[in-house]
């Protein structure tokens, strides 16, 4: 057992059910981890001195960056050390074995002869006991576990008959510690190795899908529990590339690249262990969305009119024990996030630390939800002098959901124009009544005894034949009373 001493991190929620045997435990897990990691895996080739960093992506891939190294290493192993967040290294005549520090970007020698050319190396960190970190190496068809501090032989050559040609890549499964690798020549195979007796077992044909095999020199897991390959060969694709496997049918898919320049791609590493190395209570961050202040993590959440502005609220915020470093958030429908930097990212957000950014649109008809993401480093991403930095990715994501209702315009009561009135002339013409006064008896010196006749024009009314009976019964009593009268008035001489 090698106690590194520099084990900053470590696993939790993790669960051991079955312990192996020889050396290495074989291990059925449980993980618990309240966070993700990214991903990463890193390269050499023959030709030049630098270590390639590729983020896998099998939507788009995407070409490394990479930092410089202070020689050619021609050993072809390369290891991925997550305690210490290093890369083990391997120089040829004399073999020794070296760490990139990712860091601080400093390389270390660990002077110790080595069995001889190394052509594979992974590096395993058990999870129940994390001071418990074993390196393997292989040097033509013989295997051999290291002591990762001093790079002392602890176990082996173990033979490994059932290979072919060379296990050029060696990978630990990091929560099973189950070990894998790859014969490059002349098959391009994916094997496991049983540690308890060195047997190695074919799994799958690493293969394109027209039949045609990549290089697949190197292999390892990365903290996707995902195995990734590469093909570095032109004559044979035509391109370099990392490659992801799927071990059920070997079949693979670029997911890093192209690799520039022409040197043959001799090494790869990736952060397998990563993701059970994270100190308890440690560095940890916790996202919030809300869409028009509400927390709507459940459909259908709030009900909003289509097309009106709809406000969405990343509130992102450090709940663990140590600073967080280039803190981004992202939103998974393209919403425009602006922190209070301007920008979606936040370089700094310290323990305890709580920062609201914003987003906004408009409203589609029906159910609606978008997610959030913020992710951050323990320690920057990117080194002051531009160089690549901490590959450790923590992240958490929330949804927002809301309804949108279709806007229903009614439109107002419509008033009938006001249309002046007339009577009706549909009714009978008016009625003249005529009175006929008797002749007067007194003397012809009188005022004239003719007779008058009264005329009384009644109005159109188009009543009936009674309202005109009781209309000419009143002028008649008119005329008699004025009869009456005139007969009344004495006659002045």
């Amino acid at each position: 057992m090698s106690t590194t001493g520099g084990v900053r991190r470590v696993g939790r929620g993790l669960l051991p059910l079955i312990v192996g045997a020889v050396g290495l435990p074989v291990l059925l897990v449980a993980p618990t981890a309240a966070h993700a990691v990214a991903p990463v895996c890193w390269g050499i080739t023959d030709d030049t001195p630098e270590l390639f960093i590729f983020h896998p992506n099998t939507v788009s891939p995407q070409p490394p960056t990479s930092v410089p190294l202070s020689r050619v290493f021609r050993g072809e192993g390369l290891a991925y050390r997550a305690s210490t967040n290093s890369i083990a290294l391997f120089s040829d005549s004399p073999s020794h074995l070296w760490y990139f520090n990712l860091d601080t970007n400093t390389e270390t020698e660990i002077v110790t002869p080595l069995p001889g050319h190394i052509d594979g190396a992974a590096m395993w960190l058990n999870p129940a006991d994390p001071t418990d970190e074993q390196l393997w190496v292989t040097s033509g068809a013989q295997l051999y576990r290291l002591d990762p501090d001093t790079a002392a032989v602890l176990s082996g050559p173990h033979a490994l008959p059932a290979i072919g040609g060379s296990p050029g890549g060696l990978g630990f499964e990091p929560q099973l510690g189950t070990l894998w690798a790859s014969d490059d020549r002349p098959e391009s195979v994916l094997y496991s190795i049983e540690l308890a007796t060195f047997v190695a077992t074919k799994v799958a044909d690493i293969r394109f899908a027209d039949g045609a095999k990549p290089d697949a020199e190197s292999l390892d897991f990365a903290a996707d529990g995902e195995i990734y390959t590469e093909e570095d060969n032109g004559d044979k694709k035509g391109f370099r590339y990392i490659l992801q496997i799927d071990p059920a049918t070997g079949l693979v898919t670029p997911a890093a690249g192209p690799i520039p320049g022409v040197g043959d791609l001799e090494g790869l590493a990736c952060n397998s262990g990563s993701n059970v190395v994270i100190e308890p209570g440690g560095p940890q961050i916790d996202l919030q969305k809300y869409v028009n202040a509400d927390d709507a993590d459940v459909a259908p959440g709030p009900e909003v009119n289509e097309a009106t502005p709809v406000e969405f609220l990343y509130r992102v915020t450090n709940t663990g024990n140590v600073d967080l470093f280039d803190v981004r958030i992202v939103d998974d429908k393209g919403v425009v996030v602006v922190c209070p930097s301007g920008t979606a990212d936040i370089a700094v957000l310290l323990i305890g630390q709580i920062v609201d950014c914003a987003g906004s649109g408009l409203a589609v008809l029906g159910p609606y939800v978008n997610i959030g993401t913020a992710t951050g480093h323990p320690r920057p991403a990117t080194n002051p002098d531009g160089t690549p930095g901490d590959p450790v990715l923590i992240s958490s994501s929330d949804p927002a959901n809301y309804l949108g209702k279709e806007v229903v315009v009614v439109a107002p009561p419509t008033v009938p124009p006001i249309v002046a009135t007339t009577t009706p002339t549909t009714g009978p013409p008016p009625t003249t009544v005529a009175i006929t006064q008797p002749p007067s008896s007194v003397p012809t010196s009188r005022p004239s005894t003719t007779p008058t006749t009264l005329a009384v024009e009644l109005p159109e009314t188009g009543g009936s034949p009674a309202m005109l009976w009781m209309l000419g019964t009143i002028v008649l009593i008119v005329g008699v009373t004025i009869h009456r009268t005139t007969r009344r008035v004495p006659v002045r001489h």
